[in-house]
C-alpha cells in the first residue's frame, strides 16, 4: 500500500477538506434494470477540432489507413436530437426505456447494457440568458460555483450546483451549495450541461508530430501487418520521440475538446494530467502502467496458437504492487489477434492478466467467452473505434461486451489512424451506434465511457471521473443550447466547450469567462467563430504564439468541420482473400452495411461481418440462431442471463463513483471520521483525509519520528522562515493551535520551483518523510499559499552555540527552526570540509557552531576575531555538520 489509499493511488497533492460536505447523491444507479433505446436518433453534426495542433501518436501499433470518408457514418437515421428543450423527465430519451432484454435485431426496443435509468431533480430554473452559455462573477476565497445541468453520478439536477474549495476539491454537489462559500466565484449556467472533465484512456502522445496517415483503401488483419509489413501487407511509416512542445500542442488539443486527463505513454508537465506517468498535475496516485507490447511482441511473431512469444512476456505477479494496468490486446481481426488474449488469459497461469487491474486496449478479435471472463475477473476494455475502422475495417463487438458485463471505455489512439480528441472519438463512436449498432448504446453511455467508467479503468475514481463531494474539480461546460443534456457532450463542436477546469484552476474556456475567473494571462484565440482562451503560460511556460513558433507545421488544434484527412469511421473491407468484403453503405436490402443480406444476416440491424478468426460464418457461439452481436444472451439459447455490474469492481453491491473503496469491498460502506473514503481502505480512519490526501500530520510528528520516514503527509499552518528556489523551511509559531514548544517545530521542504516567501502561511499540501543525510525533511512536496506575508517576523529561539553545534543537545530536536546565538566571535574562517562539502565551502565558525551560506552568503565575508552581538539562521543538518543559515545581512549582527 502506498499513500493514503489502500489501493494505492498515492495521494493527491491538494490540501486537507475541513469543512463538511454536502453529497446530493454519490451512489450511480448503474445497477440492472435495462434502458430504452431509442430517442435523440440522427447523425450529430459535423465538428471536431483541430486549427494548428500535433498529433497523438501510437507507439508501436501507428499507422493505419484512415479512408477517405470522414468522419462518418453518414447514412444513419433522421435526425432528431436538434431541439434545444430537455426531455421532461429521465435524461434524454434514448434512457427512458425500462426493464426486459433488447430485441434481437437492435432495434429501438430497451437497452439492456445493465445501467439503470437516472434520476432527475429540478433544483431551480435559470434566468434565460441571451448570446452566451455562462456568465461569471469573480469572488474572493478561492472557491469555485458553477451552476447549470449537472450531470452528476445519480442522474441530472437542472439548475445544480457544484462548488469547490480553494483546493480544487469538491465540497458540495447539490441543490444549495452556494450558502457554504459566499465568497466564491460564481459560474452560472443557464445553457450549459456541467460535467466531469473528459479521461482519454488510450493515447500514444510521443507520436504528436505525425499527420494522419494517407489511407490507400488496404486493411490489415492484425496489427503487426501494419507495423512491420508481415503477410504481404504494405508497411506503414510514423515516428516517436515528440518533444516536450509538441507534446504540449497535442495535450492542449485534447483540452479544446474538454478533457483534463489521460493516460497517453508520453508526457509533459502542465495540461493534462497523465495517468500513466508521474506528471499528474495534483494528482499523484501510483501510475497507470500501460504496456503496449505485454507479450514482448513488438518484434512479432504473429502466432495463431502457442504462447512462445518474446522472453519478457508480463507476468501476473508484475500487476501485484500496481493500482491500474492497460495492455493492447487482440489488436486485429484473426486467429492471431485472438490467440494473445488467450496466452493472456489463462493459458498460462503464471501470465494471467485477468483481473479488476487491468484493462485491453482494443480487444477487436474476441468471442463471447473472451468478454464473459473478462467481465467474471472484472477486467475491462478500451475501445477506439475509429482507428479499429481505417485499420482493420472493424472493431471490438462491444454490444456483446456490454451484455457480458464488460466496463468499456473509449480512447483516442492517436492521430495517424486514430481521432484528435475525444470528442472526434466520441463522435465515431456516436456514428458507428446510430448507423451500425442499432443504437444500442443511450447517450449517457457513452459518456460514461469518457467519464466515471475512464476513471474506473485508470483506477481513479475516487477522485476523478464524477461530480461528487470528495472528489477533485476536474469539470467540462459544454454548451446545451442546441443538445440537451449528455447529448451536448456526445454531440459536442469545439465552439460548444464553454469552460474547462482542473482541481478548480481554469486551463480554457469563452473569453468572458476566462478573463472573469483567470487572474493569469491566458490567450486568447477564435474558435469557430466563437471568442476563447487557453490558459498556456501559468501551465507550460509559454504563450500560444510561442508555442506555435516552438512546435511547428502540427496538426491543427481543432476543426470547425470534419478535420482535414480524418480517419475514417465507417467499416469497410474491399479484398476478398483476406475476408468479408462490404463497404459500410447501408440500404434497403442490408440494413447494417455489414456485406451481408439481410434475409441471411442473422443480426441485420446490428453490424457484424464474419472475420477471418470466424471462419467466414456470422458468430453464433450459442447456435440458436441470433447472431452474437444482438444476441441477448450471446452464450445461453435459453435467453435467461445476468451479467455482473461493471462499475462495481469490488463486488460489495455498491458501485463506483458512491463506493468510499472502489477496490475494496465494504458492504457496510463504513466511514468513521465522515471524509468519504472508507475505513476498509483508509489508512488514517480516525483522521479526515478526503479522496486521495495523504494522513494529516503534524510537524512535531514528523520530526520527532512518530510518523516513520516513507509516509505520506500533509501539514497545515506552518510559517516559512527561509526560502531558496530547491525548498524552504517553515515552522509551527507560539500562538499556533496545536504549538507544543520549539523543539521539533520546523522542518525543510523539498521542493524545486516553489514560488513561496518568507512570512507566507502555508500549507505542505503532500509530502513524503525522508531522511536526507541524516536530517528529516519532506521530499518530494507540494504547497498551497494559504496567507501571502501573514507572518511579520519570527522570533528566534535564543540557544547557546554548544546547544546547536554539531552533536550538541539541541541540535537534532531544533532542526528547521529558526535559532540565533548571541555574542559570539570568528574562531575558524575557514573549517575543514564535512563530507560532501566543496572548496571553499563559505563557512565560519563562531564560538564552536558552523555558519553557512545555504540561504545567504555572508558578504563581506568574516575574519578569524570578528565579533557578533547576534547571529540569527534557520539551524540545518547538511554534509555531516549542523549549521546555522543566515537569511540576509540582517541576520548578522555586529
Amino acid at each position: 500500500m502506498t499513500g493514503s489509499n489502500a489501493r494505492g493511488h498515492g495521494w493527491l497533492l491538494v490540501a486537507f477538506v475541513v469543512a463538511s460536505v454536502n453529497a446530493c447523491g454519490s451512489s450511480d444507479a448503474s445497477k440492472g434494470g435495462a434502458r430504452g433505446a431509442g430517442g435523440n436518433a440522427g447523425s450529430p453534426g459535423a465538428g471536431g477540432a483541430l486549427a494548428s495542433g500535433g498529433g497523438a501518436g501510437e507507439s508501436g501499433e501507428s499507422g493505419g489507413s484512415p479512408s477517405s470518408g470522414g468522419a462518418g457514418a453518414s447514412s444513419g437515421g433522421a435526425s432528431s436530437d436538434g431541439g434545444a428543450g430537455a426531455p421532461a423527465s429521465g435524461g434524454e430519451s434514448s434512457d427512458a426505456g425500462a426493464g426486459g432484454h433488447r430485441s434481437v435485431d437492435g432495434g429501438d426496443a430497451a437497452t439492456d447494457s445493465g445501467d439503470a435509468v437516472p434520476g432527475e431533480t429540478t433544483c431551480r430554473t435559470l434566468p434565460a440568458l441571451t448570446g452566451a452559455v455562462c456568465t461569471a462573477t469573480p469572488g474572493t476565497s478561492g472557491g469555485l460555483l458553477v451552476t447549470g445541468t449537472v450531470l452528476g453520478p445519480d442522474g441530472i439536477l437542472r439548475g445544480g450546483e457544484v462548488l469547490s474549495d480553494a483546493r480544487g476539491i469538491i465540497t458540495c454537489v447539490g441543490c444549495d451549495c452556494r450558502s457554504k462559500d459566499p465568497d466564491a466565484s460564481v459560474v452560472t449556467c443557464p445553457n450549459g450541461v456541467v460535467s466531469p472533465g473528459l479521461i482519454n484512456t488510450h493515447d500514444h502522445v510521443q507520436f504528436s508530430q505525425n499527420p494522419p496517415h494517407v489511407d490507400t483503401g488496404e486493411r490489415y488483419e492484425q496489427r503487426q501487418d501494419f507495423r512491420l509489413g508481415l503477410r504481404q501487407h504494405t508497411q506503414i511509416s510514423y515516428s516517436g520521440n515528440a518533444t516536450a512542445d509538441q507534446i504540449h500542442w497535442a495535450e492542449l488539443r485534447f483540452v479544446l475538446g474538454g478533457a483534463t486527463s489521460t493516460v497517453g505513454q508520453g508526457t509533459a508537465l502542465g495540461l493534462l494530467r497523465n495517468l500513466d506517468k508521474t506528471d499528474q498535475e495534483g494528482l499523484a496516485q501510483t501510475p497507470v502502467v500501460y504496456d503496449t507490447f505485454p507479450l514482448d511482441d513488438g518484434n512479432g511473431p504473429e502466432l495463431s496458437t502457442g504462447c512462445g512469444y518474446g522472453p519478457n512476456e508480463r507476468t501476473a505477479a508484475s500487476l501485484d504492487p500496481l493500482d491500474a494496468f492497460e495492455g493492447h490486446v487482440a489488436e486485429g481481426i484473426d486467429d492471431t489477434s485472438r490467440n494473445e488474449f488467450t496466452c493472456l488469459a489463462g493459458a498460462d497461469a503464471s501470465h494471467d492478466l485477468l483481473g479488476p487491474k487491468t484493462a485491453f486496449i482494443h480487444g477487436a478479435a474476441l468471442l463471447p467467452d473472451d468478454y464473459r471472463k473478462m467481465a467474471e475477473s472484472g477486467t475491462k476494455l478500451v475501445w477506439s473505434p475509429r482507428s479499429n475502422l481505417a485499420l482493420y475495417g472493424d472493431t471490438a463487438r462491444v454490444t456483446v461486451a456490454a451484455r457480458e458485463g464488460v466496463l468499456l471505455a473509449l480512447g483516442s489512439d492517436w492521430l495517424p489512424t486514430g481521432s484528435m480528441n475525444l470528442l472526434r472519438e466520441l463522435r465515431c463512436a456516436d456514428d458507428l451506434n446510430r448507423t451500425y449498432l442499432g443504437r444500442f448504446f443511450s447517450d449517457r453511455d457513452l459518456w460514461k465511457m469518457v467519464t466515471v467508467n475512464a476513471a474506473v479503468v485508470t483506477a481513479t475514481d475516487d477522485v476523478l471521473g464524477a461530480l461528487a463531494p470528495h472528489h477533485l474539480a476536474d469539470l467540462a461546460v459544454f454548451d446545451a443550447r442546441v443538445h440537451p443534456d449528455y447529448r451536448a457532450v456526445v454531440a459536442a463542436n469545439p465552439a460548444d466547450v464553454t469552460l474547462v477546469v482542473r482541481a478548480g484552476k481554469v486551463l480554457h474556456g469563452d473569453l468572458a469567462l476566462v478573463t472573469a475567473l483567470s487572474p493569469d494571462g491566458c490567450d486568447e484565440m477564435d474558435v469557430c467563430g466563437s471568442k476563447k482562451a487557453a490558459c498556456l503560460d501559468s501551465e507550460i511556460g509559454k504563450t500560444l504564439a510561442e508555442l506555435a513558433i516552438a512546435a511547428p507545421g502540427l496538426y491543427e488544434l481543432f476543426s470547425c468541420g470534419d478535420p482535414p484527412d480524418e480517419p475514417t469511421c465507417v467499416p469497410a473491407r474491399s479484398d476478398a482473400t483476406r475476408g468479408a468484403v462490404y463497404d459500410g453503405a447501408v440500404t434497403p436490402t442490408d440494413s447494417d452495411g455489414d456485406g451481408v443480406p439481410d434475409d441471411q444476416d442473422s443480426c441485420p440491424n446490428v453490424f457484424d461481418p464474419p472475420r477471418p478468426l470466424d471462419q467466414g460464418a456470422p458468430a453464433d457461439a450459442d447456435a440458436d440462431g441470433i447472431g452474437d452481436a444482438c444476441d441477448p444472451c450471446p452464450l445461453d439459447a435459453s435467453a435467461s442471463c445476468t451479467a455482473p455490474d461493471p462499475l462495481d469492481v469490488d463486488r460489495d453491491g455498491v458501485p463506483s463513483p458512491g463506493d468510499d473503496c472502489p477496490a475494496v469491498a465494504n458492504a457496510g460502506q463504513e466511514d468513521a471520521d465522515g471524509d468519504g473514503k472508507g475505513d476498509a481502505c483508509d489508512a488514517c480512519p480516525a483522521r479526515e483525509n478526503p479522496g486521495n490526501l495523504p494522513c494529516p500530520a503534524t510537524v512535531y510528528e514528523v520530526k520527532s519520528g512518530v510518523t516513520p520516514t516513507g509516509s505520506a503527509v500533509w501539514l497545515s499552518n506552518l510559517a516559512v522562515t527561509g526560502r531558496l528556489p530547491s525548498g524552504y523551511f517553515a515552522e509551527a509559531l507560539p500562538g499556533d493551535a496545536g504549538y507544543q514548544g520549539s523543539d521539533y517545530s520546523g522542518v525543510f521542504v523539498f521542493q524545486p520551483g516553489n514560488t513561496v516567501a518568507v512570512g507566507d502561511r502555508i500549507e505542505v499540501t503532500s509530502g513524503v518523510v525522508a531522511s536526507y543525510f541524516g536530517e528529516i525533511q519532506l521530499s518530494p512536496s507540494t504547497t498551497r499559499v494559504v496567507s501571502p506575508g501573514a507572518v511579520s517576523s519570527v522570533d528566534p529561539v535564543i540557544v547557546l552555540p554548544a546547544d546547536v553545534a554539531t552533536g550538541g543537545n539541541r541540535a537534532t530536536a531544533l532542526e528547521g527552526v529558526l535559532v540565533a546565538v548571541e555574542n559570539v566571535t570568528v574562531t575558524d574562517a575557514n573549517p575543514p570540509l564535512g563530507a560532501g562539502d566543496v572548496a571553499p565551502s563559505h563557512e565560519f565558525v563562531a564560538s564552536g557552531v558552523r555558519v553557512n551560506d545555504f540561504l545567504y552568503l555572508a558578504t563581506p565575508f568574516p575574519t578569524v576575531g570578528a565579533a557578533f552581538s547576534r547571529i540569527t539562521g534557520v539551524l540545518h543538518h547538511r554534509n555531516g555538520d549542523s549549521k546555522i543559515e543566515p537569511r540576509s545581512a540582517a541576520d548578522l549582527v555586529p
